[in-house]
């Protein structure tokens, strides 16, 4: 095969024209050409094949990673899973105890640590209330209530709680009260119904709510508030109005011994063992049943923490509580907090309209029989029995009791007497000059006057006699202003 020859670059040649034939025969030259595309197609060949090879492996370890991330993500939706089936399993743990503790033997609770044992209270004679670990005795109960008392807010602003039409939102807005019965339930509303007549406010509930209605509403644009009483006068007030006089039962001391251990509803909460009437009917969060007591351990209080964690989310959810046994003290705190005229709360009592109620559905006067209180019934109210089934309703009453002393403070001795003093020169005023005057739905005698008592009356009998309230502070105030002048 003839050799293939290549010309000696010179010092002045073009590097690219090194690898360039200059002699031999042409075909040679051309086989050399055709030799160096071949050559250059195969390097380009496998330039393309590497590159190929990359992407592939690239989506080879992308497809890998991928499959990871479905490993992991199927491993957290085990484990979201294994999560809930635990949580459930715990809540039905919780659920099997609590049901448990509803049957438990008389005595066989364990006690509270030490650090939440009263002071007062470890030394009870009861054998019962030993067991129980929870002093029912009413120093006890005041002592822990000073724990759960809080001031009452200020709510100087009218645009706080009084709105100038009826709000879309009924149970959210505006003046608010839950009516408890046999709680002072017609003197709260007389004063509600009054405060908003004189202060042109259009939102107010008034009627035989439960707390649980008011549970959203909106704290800004309200004035939520309610009457507490003691709970041994507030079931037999209300035995001795529903049963005996509105039902005509015969009524014995064994019958209301019996009433009291045996009730349900509105007279106590024996059946719902919930801590007690007041408290889980003005509650703003429904109690669970029997949470609190149960008959098959009488003298005993489930859960106290519970029950006092339930007080103390009244106290806290409420803007303000009358007292029933301090009502004057009340009215006149209430006023001072609204920034408005104890003239505004002042309303003619109910006893004025003497012994008869007005059944409005049937249109008839029924006798009230005053409620009785022998010395067995005293003894049982004394009782850990008793104290027990309502732990919740006296913590609650001592509380609010302590809560208004602790509203009072701020608002200054000096000022508070000085509002006290003139509601007082009104009610004095009130009793001589328009109570003799005021025509409730009922006449003194029994007779039905319905229609009578509507032009005195702001609703039913609450508030009667409010006219002539207005006319006699309003020239009590202006003789005053001219004696000043």
């Amino acid at each position: 095969m003839p050799q293939l020859t290549f010309g000696k670059a010179s010092s002045t040649t073009s590097p690219q024209h090194l690898a360039r034939p200059t002699s031999g025969h042409p075909k040679h030259r051309k086989l050399l050409v055709r030799a160096m595309a071949l050559l250059g197609a195969l390097a380009i060949t496998h330039y393309y094949w590497k590159a190929e090879t990359r992407t592939a492996r690239s989506l080879a370890d992308i497809s890998q990673f991928q499959n990871m991330g479905g490993i992991y993500a199927r491993r957290e939706e085990q484990k979201r899973l294994e999560l809930q089936l635990q949580q459930k399993k715990n809540q039905e743990q919780q659920k099997q105890q609590k049901q448990k503790a509803l049957t438990v033997p008389k005595g066989s609770l364990p006690p509270l640590s030490s650090q939440d044992k009263l002071e007062k209270g470890s030394t009870s004679t009861s054998t019962d209330n030993a067991n129980n670990s929870v002093c029912l005795t009413n120093e006890c109960i005041t002592h822990k209530a000073r724990l759960l008392a809080k001031p009452f807010p200020a709510k100087s602003s009218k645009s706080e709680w009084c709105l100038d039409e009826k709000s879309s939102s009924s149970n959210k807005e505006g003046m608010l009260l839950v009516k408890v019965p046999k709680a002072a339930s017609s003197t709260a509303a007389g004063v509600a119904l009054r405060i908003a007549h004189r202060h042109h406010c259009k939102a107010l509930q008034w009627q035989h709510k439960p707390g649980v209605t008011y549970a959203k509403r909106n704290p800004q644009k309200s004035l939520l508030f309610t009457s507490i009483r003691d709970p041994a006068s507030r079931v037999l007030s209300y035995l001795f109005f529903m049963e005996v006089s509105i039902q005509k039962q015969e009524y014995s001391e064994e019958w209301i011994l019996d009433r009291l251990q045996n009730f349900s509803g509105r007279y106590g909460s024996i059946e719902d063992g919930q801590g007690g009437f007041s408290l889980q009917f003005a509650a703003l969060k429904e109690i669970e049943k029997f949470s609190a007591w149960s008959p098959t351990n009488r003298t005993a209080v489930l859960n106290p923490h519970q029950v006092e964690a339930n007080v103390l989310r009244m106290i806290e959810g409420y803007d303000f509580m009358l007292v029933v046994e301090r009502m004057d003290e009340s009215l006149v705190a209430l006023a001072l907090l609204l920034d408005i005229d104890v003239g505004d709360v002042l309303v003619t009592s109910s006893k004025v309209a003497g012994s008869f109620f007005h059944d409005t559905p049937h249109n008839q006067c029924v006798e009230l029989t005053p409620s009785v209180k022998s010395k067995a019934v005293q003894t049982y109210l004394n009782s850990d029995d008793w104290k027990a089934q309502n732990y919740g309703d006296y913590l609650l009453h001592a509380a609010a009791n302590q809560s208004l002393d602790l509203t009072i403070e701020p608002l200054g001795r000096e000022r508070f007497d000085s509002a006290m003093e003139r509601y007082q020169m009104l009610q004095e005023a009130e009793k001589k000059q328009c109570a003799p005057k005021v025509e409730f739905p009922c006449s003194k005698t029994g007779k039905p006057q319905p229609k009578l008592a509507r032009k005195q009356c702001y609703q039913r009998d609450f508030g009667c006699g409010y006219k002539c309230i207005d006319e006699m502070i309003h020239a009590m105030d202006s003789n005053s202003n001219k004696a000043v002048q």
